[in-house]
């Protein structure tokens, strides 16, 4: 991921991994993906609050209660040489990149990790017994997609009646075609669309006048997803983004 977070400001690194694991309600051949929602050039705006609906009940929203372990960190480390630890820091069992270093608020350093379109992913880790999972090593367990930037991504300003054009470069003809998201801070709600991969999309004006005028921010994004190899050969459901993130402007 690169951001922008604004005007005038040149695009930085935004990578961030995170994992949670829990036994699914069914078959895995029945859960939605919820990715198929929208379908190609086709914009859907909804309210943020609605997400929690599809989510398990939890004191976080997305953190199943009956989170499981799968030991004390997962390792992911890429095909270029770069490896970035996941420690679980809690009770809840999600690993979560901590990108935020320092002794104290004039020390913190930012360190995120380094993933680049076409990475090969590998990722280990130690297992635990209190939840039967063995150690756990994959290596290709994932392969990152093409990345995505903006061709000028100092500050993308819209008007809600004509839309927002958005170029970028990156465009591969994506099978999952190029995802695309815009909010607003006054707005509870969320446009999300779908268009083809060629480089030059456009959110339509009628989409982003339901989120009110003001600051926010708007999203381009490559998906892979689908399903990997986890510990003892349980299914693990994949969600690869390459991706860039600029400030918007609705007047």
């Amino acid at each position: 991921m690169t951001s922008v977070t604004d005007d005038n400001k040149d695009a930085i690194d935004a990578d961030h991994a995170s994992a949670v694991f829990f036994e699914p309600k069914g078959d895995i051949e029945f859960c939605q993906n919820p990715w198929d929602f929208i379908a190609e050039e086709q914009c859907e705006t909804v309210r943020t609050e609605d997400f929690a609906d599809f989510l398990p009940s939890s004191a976080e929203i997305g953190i199943p209660t009956d989170a499981r372990s799968v030991g004390s960190y997962i390792e992911i480390s890429t095909s270029a040489g770069a490896s970035v630890n996941l420690p679980t820091g809690n009770d809840r069992g999600l690993y979560n990149f901590d990108h935020n270093n320092g002794s104290s608020p004039n020390d913190v350093k930012s360190l995120r990790p380094d993933f680049q379109g076409g990475d090969v992913l590998s990722v280990k880790a130690p297992g635990s017994s209190d939840y039967y999972f063995g150690a756990w090593e994959e290596n290709r367990f994932a392969v990152m997609p093409k990345d995505v930037v903006f061709q000028n991504a100092k500050s993308q300003v819209s008007s809600t009646s004509s839309g927002v054009t958005l170029r970028y470069d990156g465009a591969n003809s994506h099978k999952r075609g190029i995802l695309a998201f815009a909010n607003t801070a006054n707005s509870s709600s969320a446009t999300m669309c779908r268009f083809t991969d060629d480089g030059d999309i456009r959110i339509p004006g009628q989409e982003l006048s339901q989120l009110g005028a003001g600051h926010g921010g708007v999203g381009i994004y490559h998906l892979e997803d689908g399903y990997g190899i986890g510990p003892d050969g349980l299914p693990i459901r994949l969600q690869l983004f390459s991706g860039a993130m600029a400030s918007l402007e609705l007047q």
